[in-house]
C-alpha cells in the first residue's frame, strides 16, 4: 500500500514538471506560434508542432530514466 501511494506521489509530481516543461516551451514560442498564425498556418498543424516538440522532451526523459534506473539499479 505504500509503495502504491508512493509511486502515485511520483506520477503526480512528473505530471506537474511535464505540463511545466510543455508551459515554458509554448511560452517562448509565443511570437513564433502568432507569426505562424498570421501567415495562415491552420490552428491544427501549430497544435501538432506544439505536441511534436513535448514528446521529443518526453522521449529524451524517459531515455534517460530508463538508462538511469539500469544503471543504478544493478
Amino acid at each position: 500500500m505504500l509503495l502504491a501511494l508512493f509511486a502515485g506521489l511520483a506520477l503526480a509530481i512528473a505530471a506537474t514538471g511535464l505540463s511545466g516543461v510543455t508551459a515554458l516551451m509554448v511560452s517562448q514560442r509565443t511570437r513564433e506560434i502568432g507569426i505562424r498564425m498570421a501567415l495562415g498556418a491552420q490552428s491544427t498543424s501549430v497544435m501538432r508542432m506544439v505536441l511534436v516538440q513535448g514528446m521529443r522532451v518526453i522521449a529524451v526523459g524517459v531515455a534517460a530514466g530508463v538508462v538511469m534506473a539500469l544503471v543504478f539499479s544493478r
